[in-house]
């Protein structure tokens, strides 16, 4: 079986070249900004290429205020990954629910009544 980590580094290699790609596509056509699309690209190239993220640390170093922004950004970023990893996750079912969605002590003392 194949390790999760590597298929997440598989995953994140595969979509940063298409959002390099999308990017010099969007470069030349008027209607897509193809800037965004790069640094996306770059952005996820980013943990695992070290060249890519060497790059991507010069120009923090280079554009300081743009760099306070980047952070912002990836902190959102992370923030809703965590959201949508919750939501997704599989929940385990609680050793006191009834298979409704009711807390079975309740429908005990409902019964009784």
């Amino acid at each position: 079986m194949i390790p999760k980590s590597l298929i997440k580094r598989i995953l994140r290699i595969t979509l940063g070249i298409l959002f390099l790609l999308l990017g010099v596509i969007g470069g030349f056509l008027p209607v897509v900004q193809g800037w965004i699309f790069i640094l996306v690209g770059f952005y996820l190239l980013s943990y695992d290429i070290p060249i890519v993220r060497r790059h991507l640390d010069r120009l923090k170093k280079r554009f300081p205020r743009h760099a306070k922004g980047l952070r912002r950004s990836e902190s959102r970023m992370i923030l809703r990954w965590r959201k949508v990893k919750r939501f997704f996750s599989p929940k385990p079912p609680s050793a006191f629910s009834a298979p409704d969605g009711q807390n079975i002590k309740n429908t005990k003392n409902d019964a009784a009544k």
